[in-house]
């Protein structure tokens, strides 16, 4: 059995589902749930999100990258207490992405932290100056909380238009949402809703430390 069939699998019986029924719900086919579940085929992009909206967990949770936590002894990395995860880097582009294949992860890193059910972490290699807020520099890894639930002051991960994310502090007021720099940089002001922008997360920290 591949990963996606065993995940899926998993989270079908925990729900006391029959087949049938997910396919129901998800509005596909048996035979398609079949496949996936018996490793014969892999669901495209579209239905890994149906999946994952459904169950209530990430996309790469479905595709085997991060929200496991892992009970290990390994080293650390940062001083934020809570579970263990196995956190995939990526480069910024990649993390824009909805779905990242195994082929765009460059590492895997132990990092402990209390996430919330069904959350995910990711970590983001901070490549360019553009990119940067607070007091993370280039060559950083930053670590990112997948979520779009940010509170004013988070430092959000942002992606413009399907591009390189980049990071800013999040102010909403009313429908407005502001993305300001300490960098220098002009302050972006869009309509919250606006697909343009699309919020990938809130950082949790740089290199282990809060940032």
């Amino acid at each position: 059995m591949s990963v996606i069939s065993e995940t899926l699998t998993g989270l079908r019986l925990r729900k006391n589902m029959e087949r049938e029924q997910l396919a129901y719900e998800l509005g596909i086919s048996v035979s398609a749930i079949t496949k996936f579940e018996t490793a014969y085929a892999e669901p495209d992009e579209e239905t890994i999100l149906k999946l994952a909206d459904y169950f209530g967990v990430t996309p790469s949770y479905i595709t085997g990258g991060t929200g496991k936590s892992v009970g290990i002894s390994e080293p650390i990395i940062g001083r934020i207490k809570g579970q263990c995860h196995y956190v995939p880097v990526m480069r910024a582009g990649t993390a824009a992405k909805a779905i990242v294949r195994e082929s765009e992860i460059i590492d895997r890193v132990v990092f402990q932290y209390d996430l919330q059910k069904g959350s995910d972490i990711i970590a983001i290699l901070l490549e360019d100056d553009f990119q940067r807020c607070g007091r993370a520099r280039k060559g950083d890894t930053v670590f990112v909380e997948v979520t779009n639930a940010l509170s004013n002051g988070d430092i959000a991960a942002v992606s413009h238009d399907g591009e390189d994310v980049f990071f800013r502090k999040f102010l909403r007021k009313g429908k407005f949402v502001t993305l300001s720099s300490d960098r220098g940089y002009p302050d972006i002001t869009y309509i919250a809703g606006d697909k343009k922008y699309k919020i990938i997360g809130k950082v949790i920290c740089f290199q282990g430390f809060p940032i």
